[in-house]
């Protein structure tokens, strides 16, 4: 029975060095925002980032958090600033693992801070030592639910969309301890939107097809309008902006342009 065990934890252990990502990590970017850490929950990772940001001259805090899972190309990116209670979904970022210690996600080089070796475990000596850093390597306080799709998930007329993640019995987002350290002890219990309420995202879906059809002035008036009656939801930004873009309208563009930059201070788009 003790040998059965012994070879069970072998086997998780293995795993589990294969596969956490768990840590502090160095992006290649300049300025504030080059470092980041990242929790995981078996597939389901998540990325959290603090910018210093200036914009128009106001001074404030910028928190990025990148969602998804582990397997996938893509991780959704949810934003916010240190003077708002939830986080809002903007944007897909890339997603691409090269190693154990190296990432690229959004286009940027993400580097461990402390590099660990990706090899197969062999030795009761070497689980021993691993069994040492079960905590480090599995910690309790990493709760990662999936988050629900805020374009894709049509909302009730009950729910708005300023409800959080902890509906319908679903955990918040706990970030691990120590991290947020800015000042703001509330960060460690995230609040996302959930997006669209289902009459605005059957507009947003609207405006979509348009674009597909490519009957552009007919799709900015669908999606300004949206903007007008819900300016949380920042993904709107970058729909306005592309639409404006492709009407060849490049006055307006730069003006959403400006607006994106705000949230995504590394987002490419204007002149």
């Amino acid at each position: 029975m003790k040998y059965l065990i012994m070879v069970i934890f072998f086997s998780l252990t293995t795993i589990l060095l294969s596969n956490s990502y768990i840590g502090d990590w160095k992006v290649n970017t300049m300025g504030s925002g080059n470092k980041a850490t990242i929790s995981q929950n078996k597939n389901e990772i998540s990325v959290f980032r603090i910018i210093k940001q200036e914009f128009e001259g106001e001074q404030y805090i910028l928190y990025h958090l990148m969602k998804g899972n582990i397997n996938g190309k893509k991780l959704k990116l949810f934003v916010k600033e240190d003077k708002l209670d939830k986080f809002e979904y903007l944007r897909d970022v890339t997603f691409k693992k090269d190693n154990i210690n190296s990432l690229k996600i959004d286009d940027k080089i993400y580097t461990r801070v402390k590099k660990i070796k990706q090899q197969n475990l062999a030795s009761n000596e070497k689980v021993e030592i691993i069994y040492l850093k079960k905590n480090a390597l599995a910690r309790k306080d990493e709760v990662v639910p999936r988050p629900r799709h805020p374009e894709s998930m049509p909302q009730s007329e009950d729910n708005n969309q300023d409800s959080d993640v902890a509906q319908n019995n679903e955990p918040s987002f706990i970030l691990p301890a120590g991290l947020g350290d800015a000042g703001n002890k509330e960060l460690r219990k995230i609040k996302i939107s959930l997006g669209f309420t289902s009459e605005e995202n059957a507009l947003n879906m609207k405006a979509i097809r348009l674009l597909k059809r490519k009957h552009y002035n007919k799709a900015i008036k669908v999606f300004l309008g949206l903007y007008k009656k819900n300016n949380k939801n920042i993904s709107l930004l970058i729909k306005i902006e592309n639409t404006y873009s492709l009407i060849g309208n490049k006055k307006e563009a730069n003006k959403f342009c400006k607006k994106i930059k705000r949230y995504d201070p590394f987002y490419l788009c204007g002149d």
